[in-house]
């Protein structure tokens, strides 16, 4: 499963999904991304999930975002991603 930190911004997303896109299996699977413990982001994050989204699509796999923070779905809703980020 991979994880986010608990700061996510532009400052941290390049790095952050490099990191992601490295721990992806080759094999055709569910990805799970928990982001339980993210507190402090702006729309990088969001930005960040969706291209580790666009990365699984590509491979084949699907990406399955857990433990959604109440701010986190608003701004996904707010931006009109909302249902990108659900299963």
């Amino acid at each position: 499963m991979l994880t986010v930190p608990a700061r996510l911004t532009q400052v941290q997303a390049g790095d952050c999904l490099a990191n992601w896109l490295a721990q992806i299996p080759t094999a055709p699977a569910a990805v799970r991304l928990d982001v339980a413990d993210l507190t402090q982001f702006d729309s990088a994050a969001l930005a960040a999930v969706l291209a580790l989204r666009r990365a699984t699509l590509l491979r084949g796999q699907v990406l399955e975002v857990v433990n959604i923070p109440p701010r986190l779905a608003e701004l996904s809703h707010l931006y009109g991603v909302d249902e990108l980020l659900s299963n």
